[in-house]
């Protein structure tokens, strides 16, 4: 314990950025008293220095298998960050149930869906999945009125950036628009 607060207090020292602090709780929320410090994606124990280290430990935790593992986590962000204003809760859920990336994994994580036959499996994500994931995203997230309706989006410019970045280069960038554009047709 002693040893977590010491890397938390000490790097916020060294940058004193409140973004930094605030991203550090939400990591540091999750950290057993008992354990030692967590490892991030820099396999480096303890918190990254920065605001994108920081965001890039998030994604590592939430891609992990036993969180929400890579596919839905990446596909829902990369949503999100590509929606020009962000995304209803509704259209989200359906727009991750129409991607066949994001089905097949639901499918190969779930016991009861896995041994399921084609014909039987279900034809949407279940809200509660999204739900587990909003629940780990809720402190980056924030509702904003647009086209008279409420979406989700990224409540600081630099975690919707950082997003991009990590998530919406090149192909996947591509792949991702072309998507949300077919869903906004139809």
């Amino acid at each position: 314990m002693e040893e977590q607060r010491n890397d938390l207090l000490s790097k916020f020292a060294d940058n004193g950025l409140p973004l930094w602090l605030k991203l550090a709780f939400e990591e540091a929320r999750y950290w057993h008293s008992y354990d030692d410090l967590p490892y991030g994606h820099d396999d480096i124990p303890g918190l990254s220095e920065d605001v994108p280290g920081v965001l890039r430990d998030l994604f590592h935790r939430l891609e992990d298998k036993s969180h929400h593992g890579a596919v839905l986590t990446s596909w829902a962000l990369r949503y999100l960050a590509a929606g020009r204003r962000g995304l209803t809760e509704d259209e989200l859920i359906d727009v991750l149930s129409s991607d066949e990336l994001v089905m097949e994994d639901f499918f190969q994580r779930s016991p009861t869906e896995r041994e399921k036959g084609e014909q039987q499996r279900l034809q949407k994500l279940p809200v509660l999945i999204w739900s587990r994931l909003y629940a780990d995203l809720e402190p980056y997230l924030t509702y904003r009125a647009a086209y008279g309706a409420t979406v989700l989006s990224f409540y600081h410019r630099q975690v919707g950036e950082m997003i991009c970045e990590h998530y919406l280069q090149g192909d996947e960038a591509t792949r991702t628009h072309r998507r949300l554009a077919k869903y906004f047709e139809g």
